[in-house]
């Protein structure tokens, strides 16, 4: 299954993916960082990944 981006605030994300139909039949979910980021934001978006959205969702 295929789902559209998700791009927003860490806060966002948790309502965003509960609300889109098909990650509701998934059980696993799939982060993919865009080539062009630097490292620093690479970093930043797995931490708030991991910090914050993951525990919301999982």
């Amino acid at each position: 299954m295929l789902a559209r981006d998700l791009v927003g605030f860490a806060d966002e994300i948790p309502d965003a993916l509960y609300r889109d139909r098909v990650l509701a039949q998934g059980r696993e979910l799939r982060l993919e960082l865009p080539c062009n980021f630097e490292f620093e934001e690479c970093e930043q978006i797995l931490n708030d990944f991991a910090n914050l959205i993951a525990p919301e969702v999982g």
